[in-house]
């Protein structure tokens, strides 16, 4: 008996021991395993850590994608973003593909609102409900509805509620009617079950015009047009559509994206149309100049292409010496007789100076007559009667180096960087450069030069093509332009022009 008692006991406490055990394995397993336990928190600190690293993401592709003045997102700069950030999951909801958009990652469904904010979506896997759209603009006392879908699996009576009446109501329908003023807002919410989604409510004014700042591209060069609207906040939605007045200089897209084709000498006209809900439109216009990117050792092709952006231009890299000189003409036809693109530089004229005047010493025959072909032409081979102007414009256009008879340009020049150098343009091509770029301050003019074979023989002077001439009058000339190299002493006009 004894012996049985005492193995009673001990199969209690064996018993008992089991039940504590298991009570603890229990409780252990529910800390790691349970809604709150190790395990779980520690995924959901995962998760969490996850969703903040896209979101941040997000965030960070949004301010890169802002890249003008005025801080407006650049729909294809962020689009180029997001994939760079592996994001490639984007719903385009937005008019036109415009914001706002949807972009998924990880799972987890972002917003980027129209304002460039990022908001996470937030829906059930296993159910949920959903808005059409996150922001909804109306006029006061109009009305828009609001359309919720139901996630499968999900059920149980939709419910809708605002978050002021005063601003914003909504009935069973999802119907949203605005009653505040402008700039007011409200959060309409929808519910089923357990889950919700938010649409805010702005109440708007309309729209009475819109205009654009003006835009200066490259050629090759994109950039997006700004609208503007009157009144420039809280305004109802609008669509735009773009046309371009002269598409061989700039062209647009749908999206309000202008390119620069060809340079300009006067801004082009892109026309925008604004249209409204109600189907009302207005019109603006952006100006939009077209310039090249100026290079630093420009090409003679670069040169003869875009002529009003290099004539005048300070070079360094052809000259030495004390002298400015700027660039002045690309013979594309080989006219003056030294290679088709051949460039010529002029020097400035900064101050009066003489010099000794031997027209007795002329060479380089041949030169002259290449610089002054329509002389050249009209006076034939008649050196011996040459008379002083012409043994003077013989002296002007001599590139050999007379130093002895004090020729000051000779010394000007790195023989390494350039062929010759001569003491002036002749009149043809003075003509030539100046009527191949644009003046549209002063001087605005066609000029011409005839040769005449009078007793003091050499060019007259034209106008317009008007009549002939022989001296110039104030205005006719660009002397403000282009460095003041067409005339003009420092820029400044006066009874004696600097040719």
């Amino acid at each position: 008996m004894k012996i049985r008692k005492e193995r009673g006991i001990t199969l209690i406490a064996l018993v008992i021991t089991i039940i504590v055990l298991l009570i603890l394995a229990a409780t252990s397993i529910a800390m790691l395993t349970g809604e709150n336990g190790i395990i779980s928190q520690a995924q959901n600190a995962k998760n969490n850590s996850k969703k903040a690293e896209i979101e941040e993401k997000i965030k960070l592709a949004v301010i890169a994608s802002k890249i003008n003045e005025e801080g407006t997102i650049d729909l294809s700069r962020l689009d180029t973003e997001l994939k760079g950030a592996g994001i490639t999951n984007i719903e385009k909801n937005g008019p036109e593909g415009g914001l706002p958009w949807i972009v998924e990652e990880g799972g987890v469904k972002y917003e980027i609102t129209e304002e460039g904010e990022v908001i996470e979506k937030k829906e059930n896997e296993k159910g949920g409900i959903t808005l059409n759209k996150s922001q909804l603009k109306l006029l006061k006392g109009k009305s828009e509805r609001l359309i919720a879908t139901k996630k499968q699996g999900t059920s149980g009576d939709i419910e809708w509620s605002s978050s002021n009446t005063t601003v914003a109501t909504v009935d069973n329908q999802g119907n949203v009617t605005a009653k505040g003023n402008v700039g007011d807002t409200a959060k309409i919410t929808v519910k089923i079950g357990n889950y919700s989604d938010e649409c805010e409510v702005i109440i708007v004014s309309e729209v009475t015009g819109i205009s654009a700042d003006p835009i200066e591209v490259s050629v090759g060069e994109t950039k997006e047009i700004v609208v503007k609207t009157t009144p420039a906040q809280n305004v109802e939605d609008m669509t735009y559509s773009y046309s371009s007045g002269d598409t061989s200089k700039v062209t647009v897209n749908t999206k309000g994206n202008v390119k620069g084709v060809e340079t300009t000498t006067s801004p082009v006209n892109v026309t925008i149309t604004g249209t409204n809900s109600e189907g009302e439109t207005f019109a603006g216009t952006c100006q939009v100049t077209v310039k090249v990117n100026i290079k630093e050792n420009p090409s003679a092709e670069d040169i003869a292409k875009n002529p009003e952006i290099y004539y005048g231009k300070i070079v360094k890299n052809y000259t030495t010496g004390d002298a400015t000189y700027r660039i002045f003409f690309v013979d594309k036809e080989n006219k003056y007789g030294d290679g088709i693109n051949t460039i010529y530089l002029k020097a400035d004229y900064t101050s009066n100076k003489t010099t000794s005047l031997n027209t007795s010493y002329v060479t380089s025959k041949t030169k002259v007559k290449e610089m002054n072909p329509d002389w050249a032409k009209n006076r034939r081979n008649n050196e011996s009667g040459w008379d002083t102007n012409e043994k003077a414009a013989a002296w002007l256009c001599d590139p050999e180096d007379g130093s002895d008879i004090g020729r000051p340009w000779s010394n000007n020049y790195d023989g390494s960087k350039a062929n010759y150098v001569i003491g002036s343009p002749s009149v043809e091509m003075f003509i030539d450069s100046y009527n191949s770029v644009p003046h549209t301050s002063v001087g605005n003019n066609v000029l011409g030069a005839k040769y005449r074979a009078t007793k003091a023989p050499g060019y007259v002077y034209t106008v317009n093509n008007g009549s002939e001439v022989y001296l110039t009058s104030p205005d006719t000339v660009d002397y403000e332009g282009y460095g003041n190299m067409y005339c003009g002493l420092n820029g400044q006009k006066g009874d004696v022009w600097n040719w």
